[in-house]
């Protein structure tokens, strides 16, 4: 059998040149057939394809070969594909050539009938083939409507003995020599009595169509991201209709397998999608997709506050930023005083009660899939000391036989410290009655006191610090 493959061109009927692959039987030339690029085989509902293979082995001139078709039931062929065959011709000639009345169904070999085909030289003179030694090929189409039943040897192509130039031969000014057809011998050029070669006509198997770009790997992807793929899929059968389908997973995937998917929580998904022909006959692709939730970032921690006036609330609105579109943000406090908004990130801290320490505290702020991050931070507390007005070291000269007063006068920045007064000391301590009302000093000396010098310290408090005078 011939190795090569004959260049097929739609519509026609097409002479190609090709190297030799081997001598024929005799020497002198042989005549091969083949069907469907060596499938040998003719298939219903789709576009057949014969190759003619000459084989030239001596310096002749001139061909005249015949061929018969004969078809073994009553085919529909396709009109808007050449009918019945349809062919062009560079080399040679062809006459009773196929046409619509071509390929019927006859029983008898050599009747004539409009379906043979004639390759002349010697009665159409200029039309032979070129000399040899060289190898040519012929090719045919046909078209067979789908929907028609299998024939078991239904088709067949006999070498046939045709008129006008009578002979199956390739000649020369010294004679003629018939070739042999499909490796088997002619008697003679006028009884080309080899075997003509018989096809099956047949459905050709459905083969799956296949996805050609399915991803190897898992996908890794943010949540929020939009994945986004076009499959395609190869199907080598003819007029195919695919469809595309998800059989597992999320996403939507439309009718020529563009595929998209927006996860909206982090985890890792299987996507099988599939494509069938109409024969359900289907391939998949399994398509892993990592969506990874990344933590939120407080974008404006601070270190250390300083809070200079603790009678007034302490606030600090936090900020976070987070790349996963829609995640909505949580805020707690995870250690120290204040408490802080779940919602807005505000913390507020009433410092009062911490005058004079560095509170540690720690802020959380989390994403609904538990990934977090945390600020740590510390806050000073400070106290303004009350300071006197009133002069402190003053004399006062009392009036004997009547009481001693004196207003001592502080101040506290403060305005929340409730500042106390309180006699500290006395020195010497006197005999007589001495106390203080909100301030306000009072002395009653005894009268052998009188002429006496007497210290007395008062104190300012304001809850958390005093001072003296």
């Amino acid at each position: 059998m011939l190795k090569q493959v004959c260049v097929v061109v739609a519509t026609a009927l097409l002479l190609t040149t090709a190297v030799r692959g081997q001598d024929s039987r005799d020497g002198y030339g042989d005549v091969h057939v083949s069907l469907n690029g060596g499938d040998n085989v003719v298939y219903i509902g789709e576009t057949n394809t014969v190759e003619f293979w000459i084989m030239n082995d001596a310096t002749l001139y001139g061909m005249s070969i015949g061929f018969e078709y004969t078809i073994m039931a009553d085919y529909f062929f396709d009109p808007n594909h050449g009918g019945a065959g349809h062919y062009v011709q560079e080399h040679g000639r062809a006459i009773d050539a196929f046409n619509l009345g071509g390929l019927q169904e006859i029983t008898a070999i050599d009747d004539l009938s409009p379906d043979s085909l004639y390759f002349g030289g010697g009665a159409l003179p200029g039309y032979g083939l070129p000399a040899g030694p060289l190898e040519l090929c012929y090719t045919m189409q046909f078209d067979l409507l789908p929907g028609q039943p299998e024939v078991p040897g239904g088709f067949s192509i006999d070498n046939i003995f045709m008129p006008p130039a009578g002979n199956w031969a390739f000649s020369d000014d010294a004679g003629g020599y018939p070739p042999d057809f499909q490796g088997n011998p002619n008697s003679s050029m006028s009884n080309p009595d080899a075997p003509p070669v018989v096809f099956d006509v047949v459905i050709r198997a459905n083969t799956p169509p296949e996805i050609t770009n399915c991803p190897s790997v898992p996908i890794t992807m943010s949540l929020g991201e939009i994945f986004s793929h076009q499959f395609v899929a190869y199907d080598p059968d003819p007029g195919d209709e695919l469809t595309w389908m998800i059989v597992e997973g999320p996403g939507a995937i439309t009718t020529d397998g563009h595929y998209d998917f927006v996860p909206d929580y982090p985890d890792m998904f299987t996507v099988v999608i599939r494509v069938e022909d109409q024969t359900l006959d289907f391939d998949e692709c399994v398509l892993m997709l990592h969506v990874i939730n990344t933590a939120p970032v407080i974008t404006n921690c601070e270190g250390y506050f300083e809070v200079t006036e603790h009678c007034e609330l302490f606030e600090y609105h936090f900020e976070a930023s987070d790349p996963d579109p829609g995640d909505i943000l949580t805020w707690m406090v995870v250690s120290g005083e204040g408490s802080i908004n779940s919602a807005t990130g505000l913390y507020m801290l009433n410092p009062q009660p911490y005058t004079g320490t560095v509170l540690t505290v720690g802020i959380q702020v989390s994403d609904p899939w538990g990934e977090s991050s945390e600020c740590w931070f510390d806050i000073g507390v400070l106290n303004n000391i009350p300071e006197y007005v009133s002069s402190c070291g003053e004399t006062v000269v009392g009036v004997p036989g009547s009481s001693l007063e004196y207003l001592f006068e502080a101040i506290d920045q403060d305005p929340c410290d409730p500042l106390t007064y309180a006699i500290e000391s006395a020195i010497p301590e006197p005999l007589g009655e001495y106390y203080l009302i909100e301030g306000e000093f009072f002395f009653e000396p005894l009268p052998e006191e009188v002429g006496g010098n007497f210290e007395f310290t008062v104190s300012a408090h304001d809850g958390w610090d005093q001072t003296g005078c």
